[in-house]
């Protein structure tokens, strides 16, 4: 027995012998207020092989609609309630990012109902009375414009993330971290907190390069990512801003001391060996701390007062950190 929700009532669809599934199974919300025809097409569809989602007007597709996110929509013009031109666009309004296929029933499909549905956010039409060829054509279609929007969204998705990922190490690049700058110096001046500005560069990285090679060099900066993430915390931002340079965003500070602390657990981290084939390696960083906004204003300055302070930490010896604020001059 097949079970479907009307009104908030479970009830049982009797099995229908025979039926052929098309696709692959959808969850379909189907509204209409008249109670034979949501029957009809309940059967109809469960005879395909959906599960359905019957809704007696336009205000509990809605409701149901935020409950059960389906895979397609299927909502009769003519309702009550609310018609189901403006379910479609209260839909549409919740749902923002997830673009799911709404097809309009209605006994007479003329132009100016169609520019309508379309404006409304619907996909298609179908007419009514419809066959089961007919409806299960139309659905075929939505699966195949569902599945196709799903796969456009995944691509940009990865191409998003291509273009703001370091593809060596995985952690971000800096057109990522040009565009995270921004965001946190606006959340910084909006709530009056301030954050922490660090950069990294690895101390003998060159003759890690020159002696093993430039895959051992790689290797290695994977290594130091992977420490990188361990020591700081989990909303703290890292990007590889090219080479074996690294910047560093700690935000939410209570004091600037937390900064401090996290720059000698980097320190303490990276300067441990690491294993490169059969090598045992050894290097160090050298970090500068710049704060937003006691050292900068925005975001050139402070980088340019967080590299000031890495290179005071080089010239003290490296494996090192110096707070752009205490530089003597």
């Amino acid at each position: 027995m097949q079970l479907a929700v009307m009104r908030g009532i479970c009830y049982t669809l009797p099995e229908i012998e025979g039926s052929p599934t098309v696709g692959k199974h959808m969850k379909i919300l189907v509204a209409d207020d008249s109670k034979t025809n949501l029957a009809l097409i309940t059967a109809a569809l469960t005879k395909l092989g959906h599960q359905v989602i019957p809704a007696a007007s336009g205000r509990i597709a809605i409701e149901h609609f935020r409950d059960h996110r389906p895979d397609l929509i299927i909502l009769d013009v003519v309702m009550a309630d609310i018609d189901g031109f403006e379910c479609a666009k209260q839909i549409r309004a919740i749902n923002c990012k997830d673009w799911i296929p709404i097809i309009f029933l209605s006994s007479s499909v003329d132009d100016e109902s169609i520019a309508k549905g379309i404006n409304a956010g619907g996909d298609d039409y179908l007419s009514k009375p419809f066959s089961n060829v007919t409806l299960a054509a139309k659905i075929k279609a939505m699966q195949r414009i569902s599945d196709m929007r799903k796969e456009l969204y995944n691509m940009t998705q990865k191409l998003i993330l291509l273009s703001s990922t370091d593809t060596l190490t995985g952690l971000y690049n800096r057109l990522q971290f040009d565009k995270i700058m921004n965001e946190k110096i606006a959340h910084a001046n909006r709530h009056l907190c301030i954050f922490a500005l660090l950069f990294l560069d690895l101390d003998f990285f060159k003759k890690v390069n020159d002696t093993l090679g430039h895959h051992a060099g790689d290797s290695l900066l994977k290594k130091v990512a992977l420490r990188l993430k361990s020591s700081v915390r989990m909303n703290d931002f890292i990007a590889r801003m090219g080479g074996d340079e690294f910047a560093i965003i700690l935000e939410e500070l209570l004091d600037i001391s937390e900064a401090k602390a996290i720059a000698e657990k980097i320190i303490k981290s990276l300067s441990s060996p690491y294993r490169i084939g059969k090598e045992l390696v050894q290097i160090g960083c050298s970090i500068g701390i710049a704060y937003y906004p006691n050292d900068g204003h925005n975001k050139i300055i402070l980088a340019q007062n967080a590299d000031i302070a890495m290179y005071r930490s080089k010239d003290l010896g490296r494996n090192t950190y110096q707070c752009f604020g205490e530089l003597e001059t």
